[in-house]
């Protein structure tokens, strides 16, 4: 049996009844224009060019192009659809035969479809970019983040391209190129993807995150509820604390340069970097602490000469760093001149990389800090625990 090309398929053109739809949407439209032009003994060209008109239309293609985006991703990509997911898994399908329901990765239907809706445009006196961009945009936005999350490292390439769209020294021939290249890196990460099927723990739960049910309660109550095995996910490594928070600082210094770039001039100030350092050192804070509390209050901590715990007080390191690099990276900022952009970019990454490096990981906090639980709120815990007997 021939295969048939990878590039075309006759089952992504859109449902009839959206196409419908659509139509009918256009005619009436154009119907009432035409009604208008009439009425008022006016040109159809000139109500057609109306700012009100122009912007029913741009609504309605953009919506158009939004949709049929949504609908390649949702209808024919596994990681979407959980049922389709679990047939492929008992089924004999392999990545080297193409998809039963139809390829999630482009084909020339998807070029036929937005090209129509480019021509309308065209004819709308609508920009026929934008139904282009507006696909664009959602389908390479939807499918690097499924490429995240089915573990392909091609998202952490795509996460550096995707900002990069942004900068004005990109405009032209180089935005055209950068066009190309993400295209051809959603390509190959979405076939390597494929290879990896079954996707590990996509969208299903561990054994260890099944409620404990004691007496047919609903969960053990605490302090059980607290004291349970639990599902615990690795810490993140140096490695990847690298990569992203340098993935984070070049989005924030696209998202700079292009603010700053005419018409728009914003620039974020200086002290942008210092609250966010506080803020950020503050919820870490908060995510440790949120349940646990120090072994001894600070009476304890004054009587038993016992000014510092070690064991406990470890978890303020890492805040206490973030806050004192903000600081110091604010007055950087500050006298960094014509190099702002790029020294406020170093300063939010280096707090990033602080951030998810700096020890103690969590499993490794819950597991040997010297604290204890914190008694929750009467709504939270399991009320029969605490009735007399």
């Amino acid at each position: 049996m021939k295969r048939p090309l990878p590039f075309h398929s006759n089952a992504v053109w859109p449902p009839p009844w959206v196409m419908v739809t659509f139509v009918i949407s256009c005619g009436l439209i154009s119907a009432v224009i035409w009604l208008i032009a009439a009425v008022a003994r006016m040109d159809p060209q000139t109500v057609f060019a109306m700012q009100e008109i122009v912007i029913v239309w741009k609504v309605l293609l953009g919506a158009a192009a939004g949709f049929y985006a949504v609908y390649r991703l949702g209808r024919f990509h596994p990681a979407c659809n959980r049922g389709y997911r679990e047939w492929l898994k008992l089924s004999p399908w392999t990545a080297a035969k193409p998809l039963p329901l139809g390829p999630a990765h482009l084909v020339w239907q998807d070029a036929a479809v937005v090209g129509a809706l480019a021509a309308i445009a065209g004819y709308a006196h609508v920009n026929p970019l934008l139904p282009v961009g507006v696909f664009g945009l959602i389908y390479g936005g939807g499918m690097t983040f499924l490429l995240g999350l089915t573990g392909s490292g091609a998202c952490l390439v795509l996460g550096f391209l995707w900002p990069a769209l942004m900068l004005p020294a990109m405009s032209g021939w180089p935005m055209t190129a950068i066009i190309v290249v993400l295209l051809a890196v959603i390509w190959l990460g979405h076939q390597k993807s494929l290879k990896r099927f079954p996707w590990p723990n996509l969208g299903e739960k561990s054994v260890w995150q099944t409620d404990i049910t004691i007496g047919g309660m609903p969960n053990a109550g605490w302090p059980y509820s607290r004291l349970s095995p639990k599902f615990s996910s690795s810490p993140v490594s140096i490695a990847a604390s690298f990569l992203v928070s340098i993935l984070i600082g070049w989005w924030f210094y696209c998202l700079n340069v292009y603010l700053q770039s005419p018409p728009e001039m914003i620039q974020f100030p200086p002290e942008v970097i210092l609250v966010f350092g506080v803020a950020a050192a503050l919820f870490r804070v908060l995510g440790y602490c949120m349940s646990i509390t120090t072994p001894f209050n600070l009476w304890g901590r004054l009587v038993t000469g016992r000014l510092i715990v070690p064991g406990f007080d470890r978890v303020f390191l890492t805040p206490l760093a973030v806050v004192l690099l903000a600081i110091v990276g604010d007055v950087v900022i500050k006298h960094s001149e014509t190099w702002c952009p790029v020294a406020e970019s170093f300063v939010f990454a280096l707090l990033w990389f602080v951030l998810l490096a700096g020890g103690p990981t969590y499993r490794k906090w819950i597991l040997t800090g010297q604290h204890r639980y914190r008694t929750p709120p009467i709504s939270n815990t399991n009320k029969r625990l605490f009735k007399s007997i």
